[in-house]
């Protein structure tokens, strides 16, 4: 009844006595609270902006400005979006810094919504006006937000662009900038091609760091350090300077230091820390979801379908969570692989090509993940049984393989290993047994669980490698640590993946024992492939026994050499 009232008398008034009525009441409200002005900001713009002409536009502005940036911090991108509408409508000059941060909340709440287009059009106007007038600050804060939208949806060149647009416009004493331009610059260049230079881009930022010895800027250049470290598969120094910089971050950090959450947890699962990921996940799903950080969202909901696959070997649920992941913008060509991956083992030859088609299509000129799509492909042709057409595909892989004795990007460890796959699906020995001396190099990474084609993890692609080089001693104890992995994390897709390839090698040695454990260990594979839905794993199963040769009937002592524990496979010496 009071409202109807009020609404009511104040359509009773004209426009010029409302606008005064309006303005009277923002006099009002700033005498009255003029000590904590901040958290009535919003009513304060409110009535200011109802004010019209009547109000001081700067005033009005002024206010809106910290009104909208209010609502950003708590999560409101809407009536962020409502309250920059309103400052734009006041038509202030082009060069006004106010309107230079009414545009910057503007794509920071668009960001927010998952409107990106709109989002990096508002803070490239922003930036725009904030290197008009030489603010240092906000030339900062956009370059950097505006180049992480480009970037996490795979569009390197402008979110280059807008660094370099960035460093360009800072003044020269502007150090705190500069260092953290400096630092996701050398996250957007991680690529084969200018790894060193990335590097050199991070190293610098650090120097500037200690020399300002502003913690602040020192907490956000060591988070973007780990992402560096993620993105050259540095796992385990990921965790453990990302694990010391979230003890230290802050309210103020709230955005990086969920992000930062983020790539902690999923090292966490890459490493196989399944249990560490439980308590790590529910934490990181909150803080994302509360401040609308999608990229953080991002790599939880692929660290979760990680950890959750890992533990059941699900693969129809793995690719229901994948195409939900689909939806997002981020990274689409990562996601697609996974995919890709899930099809071809159901069984969906087409499908699976497709999708590693599509991805190769979708990933930029330069990036981080290179190599691993085209190294799915060449894995998928060949467990497809498509040797020729595999082998024709092989010089699209080998040039982004690892390195010896240098950095490299994580997308040239994941293409070693689904390589080694292939070489050794097509029965290339020669040059799997070449990529050994890599696999231990990838082994050192920390890296345990890859979610490429084989399935594969840098112990069993090893051992495959070892086979081949005619290491026999190493291949075991590399196929042994495997299986160990395999049950002991659990990862259930490798479980009889390993068994399969174990029993292969083992088929094709002169003990009459180990030959008749390899058949035992192939026979095992084939029930669990079948429980897994693995149709062309238990397709390559089937065919083995039936094109092996008459095995002989195991010694005294060896009859229990495999044994199956519902549904999971293991093997004894």
């Amino acid at each position: 009844m009071h409202e109807l009232i009020r609404t009511t008398l104040v359509s009773g008034l004209s426009l010029p006595r409302r606008q005064r009525l309006h303005l009277k009441i923002a006099d009002g409200l700033e005498r009255l609270r003029a000590a904590s002005l901040d958290s009535h900001a919003s009513v304060l713009a409110h009535h200011l902006y109802q004010a019209g002409g009547v109000a001081d536009t700067t005033r009005t502005a002024r206010v809106l400005v910290l009104a909208g940036k209010r609502a950003l911090g708590s999560g409101g991108f809407e009536e962020t979006l409502q309250v920059s509408d309103h400052l734009l409508s006041l038509e202030l000059p082009e060069d006004d810094p106010l309107l230079g941060e009414a545009c910057e909340h503007r794509g920071e709440a668009l960001a927010g919504l998952q409107r990106y287009e709109d989002a990096v059009a508002a803070l490239e106007r922003a930036l725009k006006i904030y290197g008009a007038v030489k603010d240092d600050a906000g030339i900062g804060r956009v370059a950097r937000s505006g180049a992480n939208n480009y970037a996490w949806r795979g569009q390197l060149v402008p979110s280059l662009s807008m660094l370099t647009r960035g460093l360009h416009a800072l003044s020269t004493h502007a150090a705190h900038e500069r260092a953290l331009l400096l630092s996701w610059m050398a996250v957007s260049r991680m690529s084969p091609a200018y790894l060193d230079e990335a590097w050199q881009a991070m190293d610098e930022a650090a120097v500037i760091a200690e020399r300002l010895a502003d913690p602040a800027v020192q907490w956000r250049i060591a988070a973007d350090k780990c992402v560096c470290h993620y993105l050259c598969c540095e796992i385990e120094t990921l965790q453990a300077t990302g694990e010391g910089a979230l003890r230290h971050s802050g309210e103020s950090q709230q955005w990086a230091g969920t992000l930062l959450l983020s790539w902690v947890t999923f090292a966490a699962g890459l490493v196989g820390q399944f249990a560490l990921c439980d308590t790590l996940l529910p934490q990181l799903a909150t803080a994302a979801t509360r401040i609308g950080n999608h990229p953080a969202l991002w790599n939880h909901d692929h660290c979760r379908n990680l950890v959750e696959t890992a533990r059941t070997g699900n693969i129809r649920a793995s690719l229901g969570q994948l195409n939900q992941i689909l939806g997002k913008p981020f990274l689409p060509y990562y996601t697609r692989s996974l995919a890709g991956t899930c099809h071809l083992y159901l069984g969906d030859v087409d499908q699976a090509l497709e999708h590693l088609a599509l991805a190769i299509q979708e990933q930029p000129a330069d990036h981080a993940f290179q190599g691993m799509s085209e190294a799915y492909v060449f894995a998928a042709t060949a467990l497809a049984g498509h040797h020729d057409r595999a082998r024709a595909l092989l010089p699209t892989v080998t040039p982004w393989l690892p390195v010896t004795g240098r950095r490299n990007v994580i997308g040239a460890y994941l293409a070693l290993h689904a390589c080694v796959t292939g070489l050794a699906l097509v029965g290339d020995r020669g040059q799997c047994g070449a990529l050994y001396p890599l696999m231990l190099d990838s082994i050192r990474t920390g890296l345990v669980l890859d979610g490429g084609v084989g399935p594969i993890s840098p112990q069993l692609a090893a051992a495959l490698a070892a086979d081949a080089a005619g290491l026999v001693d190493q291949s075991r104890e590399h196929f042994e640590v495997a299986l160990r992995q395999a049950h002991d994390l659990p990862i259930r897709l490798l479980q009889p993946t390993v068994l399969y390839w174990y029993g292969r090698v083992l088929s094709a040695g002169a003990d009459i024992a180990d030959r008749a454990r390899g058949r035992a260990m192939v026979e095992a594979a084939l029930t669990d492939f079948r429980v897994l839905e693995m149709v062309l794993h238990a397709n390559l199963a089937e065919q083995f026994l039936r094109e092996g040769r008459e095995t002989p009937s195991v010694p005294s002592g060896h009859a229990a050499l495999v044994t199956t524990r519902g549904g999971a496979v293991s093997s004894h010496k």
